[in-house]
């Protein structure tokens, strides 16, 4: 996993300077997608968090629930904001339910956005901690020779 790494995907050009500007200014690095495929297909970079517009007709590519659908096959570990012109309660639920971290409305701000962004990386790096922790437990079998199997 790159540090700090955010995807960024979205048609508008002007919104994705706006997001890595704001994101790049708390150290944060990040890289734009206006095209959800090669999103998707880049995703072997391993980014701390991915920031998707979920209004995406007319994009190229996947759009808006397809696209987040395909992202959580693709890593189901990877935190995913969604950012989005829709207020409507069923859409948050189904965006949450797909395994969304974070549901932003429009307009943006940019407060809310940092703090979910370093939230959402916060959470990441501690569960890729705690599960390779828990895998070097498991090669150390430190209860070996304490904790034995009886017939009982």
């Amino acid at each position: 996993m790159t540090d700090k790494l955010v995807f960024i995907a979205d048609q508008n050009d002007a919104f994705c300077k706006v997001v890595t500007g704001w994101l790049e200014e708390v150290g944060l690095q990040t890289k734009i997608f206006n095209d959800t495929e090669l999103c998707l297909n880049t995703i072997d970079q391993n980014p701390s968090a991915i920031c998707m517009e979920m209004n995406t007709e007319g994009s190229v590519g996947l759009s808006g629930l397809k696209f987040l659908k395909r992202l959580r096959l693709a890593n189901r570990d990877i935190p995913i904001l969604v950012i989005t012109e829709n207020e409507k309660l069923e859409s948050a639920v189904e965006a949450m339910k797909l395994g969304a971290f974070d549901y932003i409305v429009k307009p943006l701000k940019k407060t809310r956005l940092i703090y979910s962004s370093q939230r959402a990386i916060e959470i990441h790096t501690m569960v890729n901690k705690i599960d390779r922790l828990q895998g070097e437990i498991q090669k150390t079998n430190v209860y070996k020779g304490i904790v034995g199997q009886s017939s009982i």
